[in-house]
């Protein structure tokens, strides 16, 4: 139903997947982030149909410290077959991230945010959208960390632009 109620002027499409920030107590000044390599499985489909993955994590250290105006970092998530572990103060900075590291790109502003999307998203057809977005699902399924019905078991949030 979805194929036939599209828009008729090009779509983009961007895959995001939150995280968790992880902390060892309360009110600390860096949290961790971890990006666990099926999030790097699912970006390396995507991005073989011009789709573009993101993680954004929230700056906070304590869930009270969460709300809509908390800044998050997001991470552009290129091919991994390892789990990454990275560390960030509260104000966004990399404490830490594995030595020569490729598999993630810090986005450092939203201005950079909105850049990157509209750069490396490719536009397509509502059609082609939809098949591309199953046929990724799909594919995830095949790594053997999903359940058929329930799908893959990390589940990005997919972003549409319209031109």
């Amino acid at each position: 139903m979805a194929r036939e109620c599209g828009p008729s002027r090009a779509v983009k499409v961007i895959s995001i997947f939150a995280r968790r920030p992880k902390i060892s107590m309360p009110d600390q000044k860096s949290i961790e982030v971890k990006f666990n390599n099926l999030l790097f499985e699912s970006a390396r489909l995507a991005s073989t149909f011009g789709i573009p993955t993101l993680a954004g994590v929230p700056l906070a250290s304590s869930i009270f410290d969460i709300s809509l105006d908390t800044q998050c970092a997001f991470f552009e998530l290129f091919d991994s077959v390892d789990d990454v572990l990275v560390n960030l103060s509260i104000s966004g900075e990399i404490l830490f991230r594995p030595p020569k590291s490729k598999e993630l790109d810090l986005i450092r502003n939203p201005k950079e945010l909105v850049e990157r999307v509209f750069e490396k998203c490719l536009p397509y057809d509502w059609k082609n959208v939809t098949e591309n977005l199953r046929a990724i699902r799909r594919a995830g399924l095949d790594t053997g960390y999903g359940h058929p019905f329930f799908g893959p078991v990390y589940r990005p949030f997919h972003l549409l632009l319209i031109d």
